[in-house]
């Protein structure tokens, strides 16, 4: 169990740490007006949030 518990948490860990920089990238591209990249990052942050609330959900259970 505490084998799970610990691969939920470094799973965590990486999804945030995805998640901010996907925030940090978009940030950027909109200053330079780059649309197409904020709206691809957009969908790339989605997806991390996602990965975020799976952990975060997987971490409660365990």
């Amino acid at each position: 169990m505490a084998t799970a518990s610990n691969e939920n948490f470094e799973r965590l860990e990486v999804a945030n740490k995805i998640r901010e920089e996907l925030e940090r990238l978009r940030t950027i591209a909109a200053a330079d007006g780059w649309s197409s990249v904020v709206t691809l990052i957009s969908i790339a942050l989605a997806e991390a949030e996602l990965q975020v609330a799976s952990s975060s959900q997987l971490l409660t259970q365990t």
